[in-house]
């Protein structure tokens, strides 16, 4: 099996992800746990009179993990973050891209001939030798048009219709339940801050000390801790949804990038749907799989034309492996034939390719991301 491999790249960014929102769990439960101090008589008991401006409070406090003070998860542009997940999200989706991107790039200026590579990537040279249907059977035969000729080696795809043009990145992409990443945002944000309400009314009805209440806060909004279990359920760990969103959203920016960039590059032929290692269960991501847990191949790959790309579900780790062509003599002939050609500066420019890794970026990012990227290799 041949493939372009980037499972680690998602596996570092779903612990990166972890670790950070995480971490903006563990400030929001500081300031509770401030909340709930301040607002605790000399006995360390919050008065039940308090309560609904506590709770008010502590929600405000939540919901400003979530969005900003203008009500939004992101700016006016739409992908600016205007509070701390979102902009964990951002960076997330740029590094998650930007890497699988790179790696096709490099993969690409490795085993490419440097011919070939530099004409991919922008270098509109003039033709580079002249060659015969001997040398070369896939050359333009006597006759033939240049679109007829790009029609007999349209399986190179390199002048096919820019399917770029029609990438949703993370901010625009509708989910089938008709909402995009603000939604999304949104809904996880009442969540969260519904389940921490009554978490907070119940510990002041039931007399809780104010100690007592940010301990239980804390475990009930930190990723690391084991669950809260009390008599009471409040749902799952405080934690739970936003963690749930990012995740989704982070492994389907790994299995969408990878698939734009297998898409683009003429050397792949196809895509496998690979589980993860630590698949826990049988579910329907194991009728989609092509690729087993311990590697291992279960059905060939799907055609570019119309694979199956996780995730399947929330929390869904499976992964994007391109499946390089067999031939890549064959590919490589079938690309001089039309880099070499006397009237090369006739035909059509390239659809944009992982070679040319700046503009690929930029079309996959968008231009707000594309500078959040570029500000954040450059810091």
């Amino acid at each position: 099996m041949t493939s372009i491999a980037t499972d680690r790249i998602l596996a570092s960014a779903q612990r990166g992800l972890r670790n950070d929102i995480r971490r903006e769990f563990q400030i929001v439960g500081t300031q509770l746990r401030a909340l709930m101090t301040r607002s605790a008589n000399a006995d360390g008991i919050i008065p039940r009179s308090r309560g609904p401006e506590v709770v008010r409070q502590a929600g405000v406090l939540v919901e400003r993990m979530f969005v900003g003070a203008n009500g939004k998860p992101f700016a006016d542009d739409g992908v600016t973050a205007a509070a701390p997940y979102p902009r964990v999200l951002n960076k997330w989706y740029t590094v998650t891209v930007a890497m699988v991107a790179t790696k096709h790039h490099e993969w690409m200026r490795r085993r490419v001939p440097k011919d070939v590579f530099a004409t991919l990537a922008g270098a509109r040279s003039k033709p580079m030798a002249v060659v015969t249907e001997a040398d070369n059977p896939y050359i333009r035969r006597n006759g033939e048009s240049i679109a007829d000729h790009i029609a007999r080696l349209g399986d190179l795809r390199i002048f096919s219709p820019n399917k770029l043009a029609e990438y949703d990145p993370m901010h625009l992409w509708v989910d089938p339940n008709g909402y995009r990443l603000s939604d999304r945002i949104w809904n996880t944000a009442d969540d969260t801050r519904t389940a921490i309400n009554k978490l907070i009314r119940d510990g002041i009805q039931q007399g809780w000390s104010a100690e007592k209440l940010a301990k239980t806060l804390e475990q009930f909004l930190d990723p690391s801790r084991a669950a809260l279990r009390t008599k009471k359920p409040y749902g799952r760990d405080g934690s739970f949804d936003a963690m749930r969103l990012a995740r989704t959203e982070i492994a389907r920016a790994h299995a969408q990038a990878s698939y734009m960039a297998a898409l683009t590059n003429p050397y792949v032929e196809g895509i496998d749907w690979a589980l993860s290692p630590s698949h826990p269960r049988t579910d329907i991501c194991d009728s989609y799989a092509t690729i087993g847990m311990g590697g291992g191949r279960i059905k060939e790959p799907y055609t570019l034309g119309a694979p199956k790309l996780p995730p399947a579900h929330p929390h869904c780790l499976c992964r994007v492996q391109p499946y390089v062509s067999a031939t890549p003599k064959e590919i490589t002939d079938k690309l001089r034939a039309i880099f070499q050609d006397p009237d090369f500066a006739l035909y059509p420019l390239p659809v944009i390719t992982p070679a040319q890794l700046d503009q690929f970026l930029l079309l996959l990012l968008g231009f707000g991301l594309y500078q959040l990227f570029k500000e954040e290799t450059a810091a």
